[in-house]
C-alpha cells in the first residue's frame, strides 16, 4: 500500500494540472463524410452528457485565466468548433443549452453570410456526389497541368472517408488529390482552380442549404445565447504558414475586425485553418499576438497544462463515438 499511495497522489496532482480542449466541426448525419467532420446530434448529446457528469466545463475565456494563474480546476474542459456551420446553431446549440456547457465557434469571417461553400464541400459536392461526370478533368495549376481519368462512375455516395487507405474510384483519389493540392495556395490560385472545377461540372458556388456556414442575423444569435464565444478562424480558411506575412496579417487581423463589427463585441480567440506544423509557424502565431487576440487554438493532439502555449494551445479532435467510446478516450487523455 506504501508503494501504491505515492503514485495515485501524483496522478491526482496530474490531473489537476491539465486541462482537455475538444475540437468539433460539424454536429449533423451526412453521407458521405470524407474529412469525418461529422458527429451526428445523437452522439453528441451523448457526449455532452458525459462532459456535464464527469468533467468540469469551462469556456475558452476561464482556461485562458487558468493558464495565466497557473491552476487548472480537476478534470477541465473546453468545447470549440471550427468553421461556424449552420448546424452549430441548429443542432449543437440545443444540447449546450439543455447541459449548460459553454463552448467556442471559431468562425470564418469572409464565407459568414454567403452562400459559398467550404472548400471540402465543394470538392465532395462535385466529386463525390454529382451523379454524372465528364470522364476526363484537366486543371491549370499555375505552370502545370494536371488530369485525372475519371471514368464512367456514377456519384459516390459511401461510407469511405479520408483515413480508409484505399480508393474505391478514381474520383476518390481525385478527391484527395485536389483536397491536398488545394490547401497550400493562394487566395486566388485556389479560386482560380474551383472556378475551373465548377465549370468543367457545370455545378456552381451555391451551397446546399443543410450544409452552408452561418449567416449574419445567425451567427449572432449564438453570440447571444450567452453559452456560446465567437472566436476567428482567419478570413479565408487559408493554410497561413504558407501565404506571404501581408496575406497572413489580412488573414488573421482582417478576420478580426470584421467579426467585431458584425457582432459589435470584441473578439479575442483565435483556431488556425487546418493547424499543425505546415500551417502555424512561429511568425504566424507572432501575427496573432499583434492582432490582439490573447487566446488561440491549434489543430494538434495534446492536453493543455502549465507549459501550454497560450496562442497555440492543442485540442482534442472529436470523431463521431458513442457516448462510452468518448467517455474511454477522455479517460485515456488525461491520464496518458
Amino acid at each position: 500500500m506504501k508503494n501504491v499511495r505515492p503514485f495515485v497522489h501524483r496522478l491526482r496532482e496530474q490531473l489537476k494540472n491539465r486541462v482537455v480542449v475538444l475540437l468539433y466541426h460539424r454536429i449533423a448525419n451526412f453521407t458521405p463524410d470524407p474529412q469525418l467532420l461529422c458527429v451526428t446530434p445523437q452522439h453528441f448529446a451523448d457526449q455532452m452528457q458525459v462532459v456535464r457528469k464527469y468533467y468540469k466545463c469551462m469556456s475558452l475565456q476561464d482556461l485562458k485565466l487558468s493558464i495565466q494563474l497557473r491552476k487548472f480546476p480537476h478534470r477541465g474542459l473546453v468545447v470549440t468548433f471550427d468553421d461556424g456551420y449552420l448546424d452549430n446553431l441548429q443542432n449543437a446549440l440545443p444540447v449546450l443549452e439543455h447541459f449548460h456547457i459553454p463552448a467556442t465557434v471559431f468562425a470564418v469571417s469572409e464565407y459568414v453570410g454567403k452562400q459559398d461553400e467550404m472548400v471540402s464541400d465543394v470538392l465532395e459536392r462535385i466529386l463525390l456526389q454529382a451523379e454524372t461526370l465528364p470522364p476526363i478533368l484537366q486543371l491549370r495549376l499555375g505552370d502545370e497541368t494536371r488530369e485525372w481519368v475519371l471514368g464512367n462512375y456514377p456519384a459516390q455516395r459511401t461510407l469511405w472517408n479520408v483515413a480508409s487507405g484505399e480508393y474505391p474510384s478514381p474520383r476518390h483519389e481525385c478527391y484527395r488529390d485536389l483536397h491536398h493540392l488545394l490547401r497550400p495556395m493562394t487566395l486566388v490560385k485556389r479560386q482560380a482552380v474551383l472556378q475551373q472545377l465548377l465549370d468543367w461540372s457545370g455545378e456552381s458556388w451555391i451551397a446546399q442549404p443543410e450544409r452552408r456556414v452561418l449567416s449574419v442575423p445567425e451567427l449572432q444569435r449564438l453570440s447571444h445565447s450567452g453559452l456560446v464565444e465567437i472566436g476567428s478562424h482567419s478570413a479565408n480558411h487559408l493554410m497561413l504558414a504558407q501565404q506571404p506575412i501581408e496575406t497572413q496579417q489580412t488573414e488573421i487581423a482582417g478576420s478580426k475586425l470584421k467579426l467585431e463589427h458584425l457582432l459589435e463585441r470584441k473578439v479575442t480567440s483565435f483556431s488556425y485553418p487546418y493547424g499543425g506544423k505546415s500551417a502555424v509557424s512561429k511568425r504566424t502565431i507572432d501575427c496573432v499576438r499583434e492582432a490582439g487576440f490573447d487566446i488561440a487554438c491549434d489543430n494538434i493532439q495534446g492536453f493543455v497544462d502549465n507549459n501550454s502555449n497560450l496562442l497555440a494551445l492543442p485540442r482534442l479532435l472529436i470523431r463521431d463515438w458513442d457516448g462510452n467510446e468518448f467517455r474511454d478516450r477522455l479517460q485515456r487523455a488525461f491520464f496518458h
